[in-house]
């Protein structure tokens, strides 16, 4: 197992990867390391002396979603493999084909920092959101609210839960309907039998 990790290290380090590698047999060993300091990817063999790669995955999966899980291994049918990637693995390498691990290790660390980014925005919208004044709403295709923002309760009175699934028109003057109405474009039929490509 030490060769093996030597091997991976050598080959990072070769297409320019700088890693620090952790290395650990059993599961105590691994959920300390989870505890200890939160890793960038983790890289799993299937089988352990000690501890196996798909009970790895699933730890990893309960205490750290967010973090790359890529299997290294020397044989893999391809019902496992299918079934490591449905429980959440990022990919899987075969040991005789290492050259291909540093592209793999790109791209999910690439994913993994965009999946970062893509939740700090969200975080940072939603707060905004929640704390702006105004009024933020989205209605679906039929033109009824699907979220409403807190500050409708300054505007109209009314909790945003209220207006869910309202249509729009519903709040506004009756004289003023069929101006509004116009200036709206027509909506689209729904098809019950969606055309496939």
């Amino acid at each position: 197992m030490a060769e093996e990790a030597e091997l991976v290290a050598f080959g990072l380090k070769r297409a320019g990867l700088r890693s620090t590698i952790v290395r650990v047999d059993n599961e105590r060993q691994f959920l300390d390391a989870l505890r200890a300091e939160t890793p960038d990817l983790i890289l799993s063999d299937f089988s352990l002396p000690q501890f196996d790669g798909m009970s790895a995955l699933r730890l990893a999966k309960e205490r750290a979603p967010e973090i790359p899980f890529i299997f290294v291994s020397g044989t893999i049918g391809e019902e496992r493999a299918i079934e490591a990637l449905r429980l959440g693995a990022t990919d899987y390498v075969l040991k005789t084909n290492l050259t291909r691990l540093p592209p793999v290790v790109r791209r999910a660390m690439q994913e993994a920092e965009d999946g970062r980014t893509k939740r700090r925005i969200e975080q940072q919208l939603r707060d905004m959101v929640e704390t702006s004044q105004d009024w933020i709403w989205e209605v679906d295709a039929a033109g009824r609210y699907t979220f409403c923002s807190p500050g409708v309760r300054d505007m109209l009175g009314h909790e945003p839960a209220y207006l869910i699934g309202q249509h729009f028109l519903a709040g506004v003057h009756p004289d003023d309907r069929p101006t509004l109405e116009a200036a709206l474009p027509p909506s689209k039929p729904s098809s019950q039998h969606p055309r496939l490509l």
